[in-house]
């Protein structure tokens, strides 16, 4: 094929990627905790800070999403300790509507502070990922993605797959090689 063959071929196929919405990740860290994660050989789930009332979607989503979270840290090695945790495990779904990023920091207690870069609100259909560093209690590991799974527009198999394929994707590199 020649030159202009596969780079026509290259443009349709990623114009075909992009038509049919693949899901996109994205991971962020603090630097200096790199090597403290990789320390890391047992969790435990946050618990919402003091105040902040229960999600909407902590029914069957909310239950999909934990279990998929445990199994994909359970294959990596990661045991779930609630006693003595190393790293404490969160997540964040904009269910039904845009989160206001201030209310994400704010649920379980902790973010990156005022100068991490983005957006003031997460899109609906974001799922993110919160590791918290047990002993330190600071945030040190943010992920996410597009997963959105709308019970309103998706049935269980295709939400449950679109979870599985979410929390796989975002989890892929936990934790980050120093």
């Amino acid at each position: 094929m020649s030159l202009i063959g596969r780079t026509c071929a290259l443009v349709l196929v990623t114009a075909a990627v992009v038509a049919c919405g693949k899901t996109t990740f994205m991971v962020g860290y603090a630097q200096d905790a790199a090597p403290l994660m990789a320390e890391y050989s047992s969790y435990a789930w946050l618990s919402p800070a003091p105040g902040q009332a229960k999600r909407p979607h902590e029914d069957l989503v909310g239950l999909r999403i934990r279990r998929t979270m445990d199994s994909v840290l359970n294959t990596k090695g990661f045991l779930r300790n609630d006693s003595t945790p190393d790293f404490l495990v969160g997540y964040h779904l904009a269910y039904t509507g845009d989160l206001d990023r201030d209310a994400v920091d704010a649920y379980f207690g902790f973010g990156f502070g005022s100068g991490e870069p983005g957006a003031d609100s997460i899109p609906q259909g974001t799922l993110i990922i919160d590791v918290v560093d047990a002993a330190e209690r600071r945030l040190v590991w943010r992920g996410g993605a597009d997963i959105d799974v709308d019970p309103r527009t998706l049935d269980a198999r295709e939400r449950n797959r679109r979870i599985r394929e979410g929390v796989s994707g975002i989890l892929k590199d936990f934790p980050p090689s120093q």
